[in-house]
């Protein structure tokens, strides 16, 4: 594990701190927060004392998103050639997984100004061998009708949100099958979700000529690196266990949970040479599987991860938006935008895209029953609840309704620039 610098963020957090820390005494640890690294950078900009590394030292200057977070500021990051390249092996496994070999033309569709790491998958395409064609999350019918023509994709690195959207935009705009092998990305209900896997099978083998596609999921933080990576079985995301150490402990407390409870994603990183964490709770909840996966791998597999900032706590019932899209879909209800209106009475849903009844009686008294709280729904036309906007739910509040709004009308501008 790196060793912080004396005078740095942990110094005083973790004396004496022992040269080397093993698993078993890191429940004696202190954990460290989003929160505590905001404020640290707030004290000491822009970097703060909890990178160990200069501006000179590093290769790479990025920033984290906000709108999702639960501290809902920014993180300043920097990345050395070291981090780089550590990512980008990571990167390249779960990209290997996914069937590329070198020559394979890769498109990254991501955005990198929420994700510093959506660089390092970049150059995990080149540690492969791999042709990587940037074309970012926008513009779409520009994309299609110009530059894939030009360069068939063999892969494509998206969100599970932009990957519905733009298979959309590919059978439109193109009507015509491409060599495409894979998808892989990042992003929730992320791609391991079984309903998530399965539709996107089934709009993507309108276009491709592999059937079925490979679809392999990761996940990761900008600020943590990533963390685990899916595997063409689908059950679950593999922890990468030479990168980092994970516990999952009980949401807004400290004890530990157990197998298949969920819990925080708690995260102690492993010889990272810039941004050293010991106990960094992630702000995500999920639950962790050891048993065997078919596709031989022995590492734990993180299942159900789920934003806590998006849990939503009805009466005496806690929800995330994955239970609102299971239900939709045990309903028969498919939505391809889900808003979900934070309210601590009842769970209001605004949806477009459906397929299936459009009966709003109906829906409201089916999820009423199965989520057991009480249910209201509108459903409107794709216009007025844009499908594309990186992620399928949005749960919305006063807190980042601003956030979404102004987001939402960039994507819509550069869509149709």
């Amino acid at each position: 594990m790196a060793r912080a610098r004396q005078g740095s963020f942990y110094a005083d957090r973790l004396r004496p701190l022992p040269a080397q820390v093993e698993p078993a005494v890191l429940s004696e640890l202190p954990f460290t927060t989003r929160h505590d690294l905001v404020a640290d950078q707030r004290e000491m900009p822009p970097f703060g004392r909890c990178h160990v590394v200069t501006i000179e030292e590093s290769a790479l200057i990025g920033r984290t998103g906000v709108g999702f977070s639960m501290s809902q500021q920014r993180l300043n990051l920097l990345l050395t050639s070291e981090d780089i390249r550590h990512q980008a092996e990571l990167f390249a496994r779960a990209l290997f997984e996914a069937g590329v070999r070198p020559g394979h033309r890769v498109y990254v569709a991501d955005d990198p100004r929420y994700n510093a790491l959506a660089i390092c998958a970049m150059h995990g395409v080149s540690v492969l061998d791999g042709i990587m064609v940037y074309a970012g999350a926008e513009r779409s019918a520009r994309t299609v009708r110009y530059v894939i023509p030009a360069l068939p994709p063999d892969h494509i690195f998206l969100t599970p949100t932009y990957a519905q959207f733009f298979s959309k935009v590919l059978a439109e705009r193109s009507g015509t099958r491409w060599p495409i092998q894979s998808l892989t990305g990042w992003g929730e209900p992320g791609y391991s979700a079984p309903h998530v896997r399965e539709r996107l099978l089934q709009r993507w083998g309108v276009v491709s000529e592999y059937s079925p596609l490979s679809i392999v999921d990761v996940y990761g933080l900008s600020e943590t690196g990533l963390i685990a990576m899916g595997c063409r079985s689908g059950r679950g995301l593999h922890v990468f266990e030479d990168a980092c150490l994970v516990e999952l402990v009980k949401p807004d407390g400290d004890r530990v949970v157990g197998t298949d409870e969920i819990g925080e994603i708690v995260i102690t990183r492993l010889g990272s040479p810039s941004l050293p964490l010991v106990r960094y709770r992630t702000g995500d909840a999920g639950t962790l599987d050891r048993s065997p996966c078919p596709c031989g791998r022995t590492a734990p597999r993180l299942n159900r991860i789920q934003r806590l900032a998006d849990r939503l706590i009805i009466g005496q019932r806690a929800l995330f938006p994955l239970d609102v899209d299971e239900a939709l879909i045990r309903a028969s209800a498919y939505a391809e935008a889900v808003v979900i209106e934070r309210s601590s009475e009842r769970l209001h849903l605004q949806l477009s895209g459906i397929d299936g009844p459009l009966d709003q009686v109906h829906l409201t008294r089916v999820l009423s029953e199965d989520l057991n709280v009480p249910v209201s729904v509108e459903i409107k036309s794709s216009e007025n609840l844009s499908s594309f906007f990186h992620k399928t739910i949005r749960v919305v509040d006063d807190g980042n309704r601003d956030v979404y709004r102004a987001e939402l009308e960039f994507q819509r501008e550069l869509e149709h620039a």
